[in-house]
Parts: C-alpha cells; structure tokens; sequence
C-alpha cells in the first residue's frame, strides 16, 4: 500500500460515512419553518451534502471508479438555466443554441461555482456569456477584483484566510 492509496481510502470512507448523517440532517432541515435560522440550517445543510458529494466524485475519478460521461447537449440551454437558477438577476448573452458533446454535470458544477462566487465575492451587474466561437462560458460581476489578493488566490485556502483577515 502507498500512502496515496491509503489516504486516497480513508478519504473515501469518511466521505461515504458522512453521507447518511448529512442526509438525515438534510431530511430534517427540510421540516423546519421559514424563519431565518430555519432558511440558513437548511442552505448550510445543503452546502455539506454538496461537498460530500463533490468529494466523492473527485475520489472515484481519481481512483479511476468513474469516468467523465461525455455526451451531446445543448449548452446554451444548460447555461440558460443553470443561471436562471442560481443568478437570476445576471443579463444572459447567448445564441440560440451550441450543441457539444461533454459531461454536462461536470459543465454545471464549474458554472455553479462561478456563479456563486460571483454572488458571494462580487457585484452586480452580472453578466453570463456563452461564446459559440471560442467555446467558452464567461460570469462576469462588477465586484472590486482581486487586488493585490491576486497573487495567493490559487493558494490552498487563501480565500479563507482571507476572509478570516478581514474580519479581524
């Protein structure tokens, strides 16, 4: 056994032991009120589902267990509504239609991340782009930028150190 092996298993045991708990709290968030503390449990309930279910696709892709799933769609209209969804207030630039052949799902979790970061760390207005030429999806927000941030944004948890500075 290598240590890549071995915590490449733990990590997919403690991902997968987490998985009944998180839905039960999921299960049971859903039964409360909508008073704020209610609306947050369940978000935040959600958001730990999510990244237990994140961490276990990467695991099973990195392991080999699973295989991006490539298939045609059309692109604009998963754009369309994935952003309708999570970003309705963006402006959306598309063309009628882009037929490609991906894994959607995979498509959809970057273009969710994007879009919420764009709440989360931006501003409005938003704009979300497909171009048909270059292939590629673009959320753009009016927020501030990076700054001087920039330089550690690809570090391992920079984004929450800085978050954890700011509020110093």
């Amino acid at each position: 056994w290598s240590s890549d092996v071995c915590s490449s298993d733990l990590s997919a045991d403690v991902a997968h032991e987490l998985r009944t708990p998180i839905t039960g709290l999921v299960a049971a968030s859903s039964l409360l009120d909508d008073s704020p503390e209610a609306v947050m449990v369940q978000e935040r309930a959600r958001a730990l589902a999510n990244l237990v279910e994140d961490l276990l696709e990467v695991l099973r892709l990195d392991a080999g267990a699973e295989v991006a799933a490539e298939e045609p769609f059309d692109l604009v209209r998963l754009v369309g509504d994935v952003a309708r969804d999570r970003l309705p207030e963006a402006a959306l630039e598309l063309p009628p239609t882009l037929q490609v052949q991906t894994d959607p799902r995979r498509v959809e979790r970057v273009l969710v991340n994007l879009l919420e970061n764009a709440r989360k760390y931006g501003a409005a207005p938003y704009t979300v782009r497909v171009d048909p030429e270059a292939l590629t999806i673009t959320v753009r927000d009016s927020g501030p930028g990076f700054g001087a941030f920039l330089e550690r944004a690809a570090d391992r948890f920079a984004m929450r150190s800085e978050e954890h500075t700011s509020e110093l």
